[in-house]
Formats: C-alpha cells, structure tokens, sequence
C-alpha cells in the first residue's frame, strides 16, 4: 500500500518539463577567445582522460576470458594504465603545440 501511495506522490510531484537544445557549431566561438596555452591545456585535458579510461576496456576483456580472475588483476590493471599513460602523455606533448590551432 506505501509503494502505490509513493508513485502517487512522485507522479503528482514530478514536472514533465522537456527542455529542448538547439546545439550548434556557434557555441564553440567562444572557444576561439582562449589564450593558446589554455587551449593547449584543454585539450591535453581531454585526450588525457580519454587516454584513462583505455585500460578498462582491456580489463574487460580480460574478465570475461578468465573464469576465475587472479589477485593480481588490479596490478595488472595498474601497469597497463601507466604504459598507456606515457604513450599518450608522449603523444600528447608532441601534437599540442598544433592540435589547438588545427582543431580551433
């Protein structure tokens, strides 16, 4: 009986309120008034928590081969996250100098 009086409640009290985005290409102008370093730094940013989350995937992966997943699979986990971390910290610092101009 609470639980049909709580969906009564939520659906009275919720607002169907559908906010509509006109996104466009004209909300990056403003990116065009970023000094270069902070460009830089943005998208060094991005591409650095893009390069993150890699590792995950491969855990994965991993998981579903392995019936039952060792201890050590968090290090093993941890090591991969630091080599895919100099690659892309590598890469990143020798395409952000002209990254930030090629894509803004």
């Amino acid at each position: 009986m609470l639980g049909i009086v709580a969906i009564l409640v939520i659906y009275f009290l919720i607002n169907d309120e559908t906010v509509k985005y006109k996104g466009s290409i004209k909300d990056l102008r403003g990116l065009k008034s970023f000094n270069p370093e902070l460009k830089n730094l943005l998208i060094s940013d991005i591409l650095i928590r893009f390069a993150e989350q890699i590792p995950y995937a491969f855990v994965v992966l991993q998981l579903k081969e392995i019936e039952k997943p060792s201890p050590d699979l968090k290090s093993r986990q941890k090591k991969l996250e630091i080599l895919l971390y100099n690659y892309f910290n590598k890469i990143i610092f020798l395409v952000s100098v002209r990254l930030p101009e090629i894509i803004l």
